[in-house]
């Protein structure tokens, strides 16, 4: 495996095998739910993260919300 990795054949083939993923999904060989097949066009909501927007909860304790915005 070193003279391999010397060599740079496992970054060659992981280049490879990427190159020819992202080439079938493109062209829609392979889908791929959510990217190129069966995407929602509605926004995705939007979450902060404040201590002060959830305080009485029971989150305010590890302050993190998870909380959309309006």
């Amino acid at each position: 495996m070193v003279a391999a990795i010397e060599k740079g054949y496992p970054q060659k083939e992981i280049a490879e095998a990427s190159y020819q993923f992202q080439r079938a999904n493109e062209a829609r060989e392979k889908i791929t739910v959510g990217a190129n097949e069966f995407v929602v066009d509605e926004p995705s909501p939007t979450f902060f993260t404040s201590a002060k927007r959830c305080a009485g909860t029971d989150q305010e304790a590890e302050g993190v919300a998870r909380t959309p915005i309006e």
